[in-house]
């Protein structure tokens, strides 16, 4: 069996940005505490079905916790994710961990210790959404952070010697122009990390930017880059990343030499992940599903498939003794009944 690769999705941030449709929210700590809790109960399930399936763990060699903001969550919750994935699967050894990161979260409360030990400690990849340079722009993207304090978050971790950390880009904004899209570009590139991803804003149903755009705000100061300007300032990114030693992998994606994301190119090459989390999809064998995105209806769901394996007697830890194969049968059944109804 070739490796899988997993995704966690961790829905929480500290604030909705105003172009964002992904699945993310505010939340307290008591239920970010209690989200974590049902996704490494899924993580454990998950890995028991598999080990049931095929009596072996399920190999992975790409782990990618994303969102939302995954450093909403507290350090410990994040170090548990990556503990239950280690225990629930066969990660190998030299496996891409990447996990995404706000700057605008780090440091935060005495947070920046506890979050460098789980990033320099249980990672090999950062992904830091700064989307600007330009402090002004930011603020209209809604973002929780200045450019100074993505220079802190990006320095901290090189302090820690750590060497793969990918910057993300947005273009297209309201109000941008080339000269200044040129100046995020190059002050992202100065401080050279290894991957940089560069997105064209899209206007996306339910978003804040969707309804200010119909309300007829972008204009002036304000206006959005027309079609020409949005290709040119496209075209620009590709070929100053590529006189900075960035070659471009993918549509939006560009990476130094051996420092593509190898999470990201197992999607465009249709291999198989297993997404866990709220609203987390997965393509296995060619089939894919997704989780539900309801919050209450997924702790629901992992609560009652977490009981059926236990009435099945399946291991409550991963390992002890094996039923029959009779009972194994009627648990893997169950256990796959209870997971894709309550949890798609």
């Amino acid at each position: 069996m070739e490796p899988v690769g997993i995704y966690l999705h961790v829905p929480f941030c500290v604030r909705k940005c105003r172009y964002c449709d992904f699945l993310s929210f505010p939340s307290d700590e008591e239920t970010m505490r209690k989200y974590a809790a049902a996704l490494r109960e899924e993580i454990r399930l998950t890995g028991l079905h598999f080990e049931n399936e095929y009596r072996k763990r399920l190999k992975a060699d790409t782990v990618f916790i994303g969102g939302g903001t995954p450093t909403a969550l507290p350090a410990d919750c994040l170090k548990g994710l990556t503990d239950q994935v280690r225990e629930s699967f066969d990660v190998e050894e030299g496996a891409e961990v990447t996990v995404e990161m706000n700057p605008g979260t780090f440091g935060k409360g005495g947070y920046e210790e506890g979050l460098l030990d789980f990033i320099t400690g249980e990672c090999s990849r950062a992904s830091i959404g700064l989307q600007s340079a330009d402090d002004a722009e930011l603020q209209v993207l809604g973002r929780i952070h200045t450019f100074a304090e993505f220079e802190e978050c990006f320095a901290a971790l090189r302090s820690r010697s750590f060497k793969n950390i990918s910057a993300d880009l947005i273009f297209a904004l309201p109000g941008q122009t080339l000269a200044s899209w040129e100046r995020t570009l190059t002050k992202a590139a100065a401080l050279s990390p290894e991957h940089i991803s560069a997105y064209s804003l899209i206007l996306e149903e339910g978003t804040e930017f969707m309804r200010l755009m119909r309300a007829g705000k972008f204009s002036g100061k304000y206006a959005l880059p027309d079609e020409d300007t949005e290709r040119e300032m496209a075209h620009f990114a590709e070929d100053f990343l590529k006189s900075r030693g960035y070659a471009r992998y993918e549509i939006s994606n560009f990476a130094k030499p051996g420092f593509e994301s190898r999470h990201n190119l197992r999607y465009w090459r249709r291999r198989d992940y297993l997404g866990m989390g709220l609203g987390a999809a997965s393509l296995y064998e060619e089939t894919r599903y997704s989780n539900t995105a309801d919050l209450g209806e997924y702790i629901k769901g992992v609560a009652e498939a977490s009981e059926a394996a236990r009435a099945c007697g399946l291991p409550e830890n991963g390992g002890g003794t094996p039923e029959p194969r009779a009972g194994r049968a009627e648990g893997r059944r169950r256990l796959k009944r209870r997971r894709t109804q309550p949890l798609r």
